[in-house]
C-alpha cells in the first residue's frame, strides 16, 4: 500500500534549479523501507547535446545540501549517468513532437562529507526528458529499497516526450510496479552499503548546471512500506 509522504505542487509557478539543490524534510522522517522520490519536470533547451550532465535524486541524514562538504550521509540515484564523477552526453532528440534530451542510464550513490562512493549503473530502456517546458512536462523517479544495509536504487522516466498530466504523475508514484501511461521501465539499476539502521529522513533533487535551468512543476515522496 502506498503511503504518500509529501507532495509539492508548484503548479504555474516551477521550481527552477540551475546549479542548486532543492531540500524538503519528510514528515515520516526516516520511518521508510521502500521510497520513491519522483519530480515532473522540463528542461530548457540549450539546442546541442549536453556534455558532463547528471541530476542526483535521493535522501539525506537531515537538510544539510548535497554539495556541502558537512553532509552526513545521503543515499539516492544519479540519473542519466552512470557515473557520477563524469556525468554523461544528452543527446538531443524529437519524440512524439517534443524536443527532448535522452539517455538510458542511472547508478547508485552515497556521499558521506567529501566522500563519494557508488557502483557502475546499468542501462535498458531511453527514457526521454522535455526540453520544451511550455509543451511537456516528463517525469523522473529515483525509487530506494533497503534491506539489510544494502540500499537498492532504481531510476527510470517517461518512456515518450509527451506531456505527463499531473494525474497520470500522481497514479505512477503510487503504483509500486511502475506501470503507468507514460513511464518506460527501469533505465538504471545498482545498490550501495549504507547504515543498517538509517536516519535518512530529507529528499534532495541536485542538478549540477548553471545553464540549462531545470523546471520542476510537481515534487511527490511515496513511502510503500
Amino acid at each position: 500500500m502506498a503511503f504518500i509522504v509529501d507532495t509539492l505542487s508548484p503548479s504555474e509557478h516551477r521550481i527552477q534549479l540551475g546549479f542548486e539543490c532543492f531540500i524538503r524534510t519528510m514528515s515520516i522522517g526516516a520511518n521508510w523501507q521502500k521510497l520513491r522520490i519522483g519530480f515532473r519536470v522540463a528542461i530548457n533547451d540549450t539546442y546541442v547535446p549536453m556534455l558532463a550532465a547528471k541530476i542526483v535524486a535521493g535522501v539525506s541524514q537531515g537538510p544539510i545540501p548535497f554539495d556541502s562538504y558537512d553532509i552526513p550521509d545521503f543515499i539516492g540515484g544519479v540519473l542519466y549517468s552512470t557515473s557520477y564523477t563524469t556525468g554523461a552526453q544528452w543527446n538531443r532528440v524529437t519524440n512524439a513532437g517534443v524536443v527532448c534530451y535522452t539517455q538510458s542510464s542511472g547508478t547508485a550513490i552515497r556521499k558521506q562529507g567529501e566522500i563519494i562512493t557508488g557502483t557502475t549503473g546499468s542501462s535498458s530502456s531511453t527514457t526521454y526528458l522535455s526540453a520544451q517546458p511550455g509543451l511537456s512536462r516528463t517525469v523522473l523517479l529515483s525509487t530506494i529499497t533497503k534491506t539489510g544495509t544494502t540500499y537498492n536504487v532504481h531510476t527510470s522516466g517517461s518512456s515518450s516526450g509527451a506531456d505527463v498530466s499531473r494525474a497520470a504523475f500522481i497514479a505512477t508514484m503510487e503504483d509500486e510496479a511502475n506501470t503507468p501511461l507514460n513511464m518506460g521501465t527501469l533505465s538504471g539499476s545498482s545498490s550501495v552499503t549504507g547504515p543498517l539502521n538509517h536516519s535518512f529522513d530529507t529528499v534532495q533533487i541536485r542538478w549540477h548546471k548553471s545553464l540549462p535551468t531545470l523546471e520542476i512543476s510537481d515534487i511527490m515522496a511515496v513511502r510503500y512500506y
